[in-house]
């Protein structure tokens, strides 16, 4: 399941000031820390949120990923762990990561830190053979009414991602795209407006609370969703 998501950007200082502005973050050793614990990664790259799946062994996962019909970089390693950057066949991009000293966030499902990630493509029908062959995931709809239908990518019964087909025209082609839990929708989307930020999709009611899509000061996108209070209870 996804246990790290990391920010690439190309001037992680200011980076670092923006996040901390908008999050309360900061910034040490390469990760973004809140009360002193990791919420997500840090480096120089373009910009980009990327989020990282977890597997026991990053080399053979990586070689499962080309075998599918994606892309996987050189595995590489460090004292908190084995990773590898990869993308699907539609070229959407996320990471793998095994475990060292740093296993993943160290907290998520607050306010202010990671909660989720969704696959954003053309097409998921054509990402299901991938993903089953890569993670084992299989795809569910979930219909939440009102004429909105979900996705969720499921592992041994449980769901750890989400998906959705993109609605032309988008700005961006297909990708992941990593969501952080807020307390007040418009509040953080004012905050990260005035910190440099623009605003890719306003604050819009959605069938499990109020979510918007925010590009940081330096083009990286993600999204920030306040729950509604049934769904908040639910991760309690």
């Amino acid at each position: 399941m996804p246990c790290w998501a990391e920010l690439t950007c190309p001037d992680p200082e200011s980076g670092a000031a923006f996040y901390g502005g908008v999050f309360g973050w900061t910034a040490y050793d390469g990760t973004f820390r809140r009360d002193g614990l990791a919420v997500a990664g840090v480096r120089a790259g373009e910009p980009r949120w990327l989020p990282y799946v977890s597997t026991e062994d990053v080399a053979a996962t990586a070689a499962a990923v080309t075998s599918a019909g994606g892309t996987a970089g050189e595995a590489r390693s460090d004292p908190r762990g084995g990773y590898a950057a990869c993308a699907d066949p539609s070229g959407a991009r996320f990471g793998v990561r095994q475990p060292g000293t740093l296993a993943g966030a160290q907290v998520v499902n607050e306010f202010g830190t990671v909660l989720w990630a969704d696959l954003v493509t053309t097409d998921l029908a054509a990402a299901d053979p991938f993903y089953a062959a890569v993670f084992g995931w299989t795809r569910r709809p979930i219909d939440y009414g009102d004429g909105f239908l979900y996705h969720e990518w499921v592992s041994a019964g449980r769901p750890v991602a989400g998906g959705r087909e993109m609605a032309a025209p988008e700005p961006f082609p297909p990708h992941w795209m990593t969501t952080l839990l807020v307390a007040d929708c418009a509040d953080t989307v004012r905050r990260a407006e005035s910190l440099g930020g623009a605003v890719a999709l306003p604050p819009t009611p959605a069938a499990v609370g109020t979510y918007a899509m925010v590009a940081d000061a330096q083009g990286a996108a993600f999204g920030v969703i306040e729950l509604i209070p049934r769904f908040l209870a639910d991760m309690s």
